[in-house]
């Protein structure tokens, strides 16, 4: 496989009236080439009638090389008298994962399992940098996961019922970061910054009281944390400490969906309604004071007509307009992306 990408920024900072030092243009461009080969094998033993072991892994090899311009500052608008400095790197990164996992199935409607897999995040570059020593863009090295679980899947009650339960621990090394240094200019840097531990358990629950009616909840809790960091982080004393961004606690989710024949028209109604919590968590990663998001819940709806090939439905997100966001910033002012808003349309679809 190969991929190429091509990316030029061209950015004005327009400062508030009256500071005429803020008000700067920036450019910066690069390419890059991927080239990738990748495979993967798995095979299943059938050890007795109720114990299953699956065996797999995963080989990768990716070489990639990059041609970039540093983001340097502008005299103008014009773009066309920027400071220029081409620069150019390349690395080759190769990773075997393997994958096990162990089934019991003591019932027909019960299955325990145990899994260890391990997992690869490619190496890259931080093209955006505007370091114009080379050092920003990295690379970094791969980063890497390790990942045990243990679980049960159940469906009870004549299949009215379904249960599935897993505890998990997954383990990051070399986990890759952008950190900015202040300084006479901001440099960003790509590194292998640290190594962390997540631990959780995931429940989800399925109730079928009768063919027109279901119910559904997913309840998660992860317990997340940094075990050591390999670089300093600015303004951070004890980075171990910090929670990581992005990640709530807790998630709960619940849904309810009913489902009526039409006779008359030979088709299908449906309504389902959920509704999606998550606890508060940090959106960036020194953790600010003041940029992160606190606890929230999400309510969709959708109602659709289905008959034969064909489906029309009215749908709402995030019904009562809950103000959220994904990620916050703070520079020459506060800023928060993403929060979808309240939305609804209507959707038409077909299918063969």
């Amino acid at each position: 496989m190969q991929s190429d990408i091509q990316v030029t920024e061209k950015r004005h900072t327009a400062g508030p009236s009256g500071q005429p030092l803020l008000d700067q243009f920036v450019q910066g461009s690069f390419f890059q080439r991927t080239h990738a080969i990748a495979g993967f094998t798995n095979l299943d033993w059938r050890i007795n009638r109720q114990l299953t072991l699956s065996l797999g892994g995963r080989y990768s090899s990716e070489k990639k090389s990059i041609d970039y311009i540093p983001l340097a500052p502008c005299t103008d608008g014009t773009f066309s008298n920027c400071a220029v400095r081409s620069l150019s790197s390349s690395k080759h990164w190769h990773n075997f994962s393997p994958r096990m996992v162990l089934t019991w199935t003591p019932a027909e409607q019960i299955l325990f399992f145990a899994s260890y897999t391990q997992g690869f995040r490619s190496g890259n570059f931080n093209p955006r940098t505007n370091d114009a020593t080379g050092i920003g863009a990295g690379p970094a090295n791969p980063e890497t996961v390790k990942s045990y679980e243990l679980g049960a899947k159940t469906d009870l009650f004549e299949r009215k019922m379904r249960l599935n339960v897993s505890l998990y621990q997954t383990d990051y090394h070399n986990i890759q970061q952008v950190l900015t240094a202040p300084g006479s200019t901001i440099i960003q840097t790509l590194l292998n910054a640290a190594n962390a531990r997540m631990r959780g358990i995931e429940s989800e629950i399925t109730i079928k009281p009768d063919a027109a009616l279901e119910f559904n909840a997913n309840i998660g809790y992860i317990d997340a944390k940094y075990r050591s960091f390999d670089v300093p982080v600015p303004g951070v004393s004890n980075p171990t400490t910090l929670a990581s961004a992005k990640i709530p606690k807790w998630t709960i989710y619940l849904a309810g969906t009913y489902t009526r024949d039409l006779p008359t028209l030979d088709a299908t109604l449906s309504l389902r309604v959920s509704y999606d919590w998550r606890s508060h968590f940090s959106t960036d990663f020194t953790n600010t004071p003041g940029l992160g998001q606190d606890a929230y819940g999400l309510t969709d709806a959708n109602l659709t007509l289905t008959k034969g090939n064909w489906s029309a439905s009215l749908y709402a997100r995030n019904l009562f307009n809950v103000v959220y966001a994904e990620t916050k910033a703070r520079n020459f002012a506060w800023v928060a992306y993403g929060g979808q808003p309240r939305t609804y349309g209507v959707r038409f679809g077909w299918k063969m």
